[in-house]
């Protein structure tokens, strides 16, 4: 079975651009604390991260532990929290 596409609601096109682009605006953090706010995810810098706290928005969406992860340098993570500490390394936090 074939899916033809005809038309995009412009709410779509706008939420994706929110999430492609960051139009909500970027955090960048080194180490410490980061603004308490609402964000929808975070790309890791070159020198890559640890995080010693995080609270997420949705916990149940989510298991195991931040602080003992492997973080990679320049990924993306999709992961909405609120806080978040590192006690190295550095990310661009994704505002929602």
């Amino acid at each position: 079975m074939e899916t033809k596409i005809t038309s995009i609601d412009r709410n779509v096109v706008e939420e994706l651009n929110r999430d492609s682009f960051a139009t909500d605006g970027a955090v960048f953090l080194g180490t410490g604390i980061a603004p308490i706010g609402k964000y929808k995810g975070f790309i890791v810098g070159e020198n890559g991260v640890t995080i010693s706290a995080i609270t997420y928005l949705y916990p149940e969406k989510y298991s195991g532990d931040a602080a003992t992860f492997p973080w990679m340098s320049g990924a993306f993570y999709p992961i909405e929290f609120s806080t978040l500490t590192t006690s190295a390394g550095n990310l661009m936090l994704i505002k929602k």
